[in-house]
């Protein structure tokens, strides 16, 4: 496909030869995992690349099956949690919010009490309540996690700025 296009390396043609690259990467990562539906690192690996693209929604059923075959795996836990509240999946978010923080290392346990505060007010329409504690959730996010967790500031103030007029 790519003799396709013209042998100029133009900036479009960086930018697909780079996307049809990691759509390749994506495309063998979930081959991988569907001819190994056990292994917990494949499934894993196609979590990571979803959650890369910025497709959260792929990524959580990749999470789930990790969870599925380790139960106590936090990372895949956590990850879970997080795309939840990203989505605004506020009833699976509080499962998951409550399991990723009963196996979080004693360090990370401000971070989780921060985002159950920030989603229990979030519930009870107390949006400025709840983006305190969702912004103080992201100065305690981990480098990996802050994309999510500023995925879910931005839409509590987006929904606070909308209530306030």
């Amino acid at each position: 496909m790519l003799d396709l296009l013209p042998s100029t390396r133009n900036a479009d043609y960086a930018r697909f030869t780079q996307f049809y690259s990691q759509l390749q990467t994506l495309q063998r990562a979930i081959q991988t995992a569907q001819r190994a539906p056990n292994d917990i690192a494949a499934h894993r690996a196609v979590a990571t690349l979803w959650k890369g693209r910025g497709q959260p929604q792929f990524a959580l059923p990749e999470y789930q099956i990790v969870l599925n075959l380790a139960p106590f795996d936090y990372d895949a836990q956590k990850n879970i949690a997080l795309i939840n509240l990203q989505l605004l999946q506020t009833d699976d978010a509080q499962r998951a919010l409550i399991a990723a923080a009963a196996i979080a290392p004693a360090a990370e346990k401000p971070f989780w009490q921060n985002l159950q505060m920030a989603l229990n007010d979030y519930k009870a329409q107390r949006y400025d309540s709840a983006l305190k504690f969702a912004q103080a959730a992201l100065a305690l996010a981990t480098e990996a996690d802050k994309n999510a967790v500023n995925a879910y500031v931005n839409k509590i103030q987006e929904l606070f700025s909308t209530s306030k007029k």
